[in-house]
């Protein structure tokens, strides 16, 4: 037998294993699915940030408003109060008037109209159009019914005030040509009856009423598309996608071993 001097041989290589994921076993496989779902995350986000960048911007006319109500009003009656103006401003009786006369489907200006509650009893109204000089022309048709449909709920003091101010003016007439003794009566009367004048006006003050603060104004920031809105709910489905995919990659690795 010959001998080959100087030769060594050669040391065996690792041996190739036919299990599946055998040249993955160095990554754990939490490392595999956090990484598949930071990806979702971050496409998810960025799609719906693209998006809403592509959408047409919409425009929102504000209008501020006060509605006075009396001090010693309980909290539970001030909201519902509120409440009921709130309904008011976005009803038919307010906007269906407006949406004749500026030419406005009735169903697309309740989508355009919104109302929001402040602090100190304050409604701040947004109409939203993607013509801002438009959106600010329907805040202002839609301030001017509303105010006009509020007054109209609760006239009665008004009326009576006008109606006491009528027997006052026949009565004083009357006492112009009335003889001493039927003057003073009528005097007396007609004082008795500007006493009322007074405590209506009194009682009128403690009646809810609404009070324009600043004239429609057009906001400095578009109300859509919103940035951080498209990136909450893009955010959202990713999340819901991401649990999908680790649902599933995790039941394909437990049924790996199974296929030796």
């Amino acid at each position: 037998m010959r001998m080959v001097v100087g030769h060594k041989p050669e040391a065996p290589g690792p041996a190739l294993s036919d299990e599946p994921g055998a040249s993955r076993r160095g990554v754990p496989p939490e490392a595999g699915i956090a990484a598949a779902c930071l990806a979702i995350l971050f496409i998810a986000v960025v799609s719906a940030l693209l998006v809403s960048a592509l959408r047409d911007k919409v425009y929102g006319a504000r209008v501020d408003i006060l509605y006075v109500v009396a001090r010693d009003t309980p909290d539970d009656a001030r909201e519902r109060i509120l409440a009921t103006q709130q309904a008011l401003i976005r009803s038919r009786a307010v906007l269906e008037p407006v949406a004749r006369r500026d030419g406005v489907a009735l169903d697309e200006l309740q989508r355009a109209v919104s109302v929001a509650v402040g602090l100190n009893d304050l409604l701040r109204l947004t109409v939203a159009d993607e013509d801002p000089g438009r959106a600010r022309s329907l805040a202002r048709d839609v301030t001017t019914q509303y105010l006009r449909v509020s007054s109209r709920i609760s006239p009665e003091a008004a009326r009576g005030r006008e109606l006491l101010r009528r027997q006052i003016d026949r009565l004083t007439v009357r006492a112009r040509s009335a003889p001493e003794e039927e003057r003073q009566s009528l005097n007396e009367r007609i004082g008795r009856l500007e006493d009322r004048i007074v405590d209506l006006e009194v009682e009128d003050l403690a009646v809810p009423r609404a009070k324009v603060l600043s004239p429609p104004y057009v906001l400095e920031d578009p109300v859509s598309p919103d940035p951080t809105r498209a990136a909450v709910g893009g955010l959202l489905v990713g999340l819901v996608l991401c649990t999908g995919v680790a649902v599933l990659m995790f039941r394909r690795r437990q049924a790996m071993p199974s296929r030796r």
